[in-house]
């Protein structure tokens, strides 16, 4: 399986075309990565600290000047 998996995840809603967060955390539960990252989150998906309260364990928020090392 994968190791880092980045997907996007606009906002709670349904958007024509990018993934909600329901349908991010679907893929992430179908891929099963190590670790998963969202990106592209709009200012409507909430607060970083609450959003990231309600993800998986191995699910984050990216953000801005985030840096992963991949080896």
């Amino acid at each position: 399986g994968s190791r880092i998996l980045v997907v996007n995840a606009l906002h709670h809603n349904p958007h024509q075309t990018h993934l909600n967060l329901e349908e991010a955390l679907a893929f992430v539960e179908r891929v099963r990565p190590e670790q998963a990252y969202l990106l592209h989150c709009s200012h409507r998906m909430g607060l970083h600290a609450e959003v990231s309260a309600e993800l998986p364990e191995n699910v984050f928020l990216a953000y801005d000047g985030l840096q992963l090392k991949i080896e």
